[in-house]
């Protein structure tokens, strides 16, 4: 089957990450000590070998690169230092950029200026706007903060669903775009392909268990040697956990609304709260300790985009801990109201960046690897 070449592939790759892939002479090592590699799946030496040969699509229709944990282990061992980790991350920044329609991603993930830029614009857009809703609708609020925050929160809960929305269908586009990259991989002639609903239930039910609940494909390129409340696939485990809780505990809270203070810490929205927000903050903070120290591979060449993503959820975590020490203090408190409109304002940028970051990351990664369970059968 032919195949399209594009020469000056490789050096456009090059802009999302620090890697050269021209000096691999395709010897095998990283594939050799990979423990994701199988019998059948030559990872990640085909996806270098794409890049060489500048076959783009073939490359963004590969499940391959989104599988990769970053262990590192292809990069230390590799004898000519090409680094194929950063390889594989520098091609999921591609791809998030090249199935954004708008441009945005692409930019944020070459231009550091744009990215930082963007995010600081956004956070005082989202303050300017929320201060204004709070003093039109909320006079004084302030000073009834327990009362005040529920309906703040419904408030702006309207607009949010607006932006909902939009970044909803964003992210449809996107994941189309995908989808339709990861079928242009697959053999025409495999009438399996779309043969029983069964077979696409199985398999989601397989990808959500073993690559969100459990992370059992991150614990295998795990680094035993840290303590083990340092190993990454825990850390990222508990924070993707207490995200979930978050949200839940977030649409609880919307849809039987409380009044601050009032409310016992053991009721179902306020205690899925606390726990998630323990799992997250803490699971963030360590993201960003391995990330300052470069304890992993995966963080040496860390970029704008790493940074930026780690303090968004940084910031949603701690202000809402805030905001709930906010509701309990009887007195009047000015800066609860801030904290609160800083919270919103951070989860909302959090929202807005998802087709551009890491949120977008974790979505195409498990559509493409439900895709090839669907059409492999496992």
């Amino acid at each position: 089957m032919a195949h399209k070449v594009d020469p000056d592939f490789l050096p456009r790759l090059q802009q999302y990450g620090a890697f050269d892939v021209t000096a691999c002479y395709n010897c095998g090592n990283c594939t050799a000590i990979c423990p994701l590699s199988t019998e059948t799946v030559s990872f990640p030496r085909q996806i270098i070998r794409m890049g060489q040969l500048g076959m783009k699509d073939r490359l963004l229709g590969r499940a391959d690169m989104w599988q990769c944990f970053y262990c590192g282990e292809c990069s230390t061992t590799c004898p000519r230092q090409a680094d194929p980790g950063e390889y594989a991350m520098s091609a999921r920044r591609y791809a998030i950029g090249q199935f954004d329609i708008t441009g945005i991603a692409r930019l944020m993930y070459t231009k550091a200026w744009f990215a930082w830029l963007l995010t600081v614009g956004l956070f005082i857009l989202g303050l300017y706007v929320l201060s204004g809703v709070f003093d039109t609708h909320l006079p004084g609020a302030e000073h009834y903060l327990p009362e005040g925050v529920s309906e703040f929160i419904h408030i702006v809960s309207y607009g949010g669903m607006a932006f909902l929305a939009i970044v909803g269908g964003l992210n449809a586009i996107n994941a189309y775009r995908l989808i339709a990259a990861q079928y242009s991989g697959f053999r025409r002639e495999d009438e399996k392909l779309f043969a029983t609903a069964r077979r696409w239930v199985t398999a989601l039910v397989h990808t959500v268990w073993d690559q969100i609940i459990i992370h059992r494909d991150f614990k295998e390129c795990d680094d035993s040697e840290v303590p083990w409340f340092c190993r990454r696939w825990l850390v990222h485990l508990l924070t993707v956990w207490g995200f979930m809780l978050l949200g839940v505990a977030t649409l609880l809270a919307w849809i039987f609304p409380t009044h601050g203070g009032d409310v016992a810490l053991y009721t179902p929205s306020r205690l899925l709260g606390t726990i998630g927000g323990v799992l997250f903050v803490f699971g963030v903070l360590m993201m960003m300790f391995s990330r300052w120290q470069g304890r992993y591979p995966s963080n040496v060449n860390s970029q704008s985009t790493d940074w930026i993503f780690l303090l968004l959820l940084l910031g949603v975590g701690v202000t809402g801990f805030l905001t709930e020490i906010a509701l309990y203090i009887p007195e009047s408190i000015e800066w609860g109201k801030w904290v609160l409109m800083i919270h919103v304002t951070l989860a909302g940028e959090l929202l807005i960046l998802a087709p551009f970051s890491k949120l977008a990351h974790a979505a195409y990664r498990t559509f493409a690897i439900w895709i090839h369970k669907a059409h492999e059968g496992e």
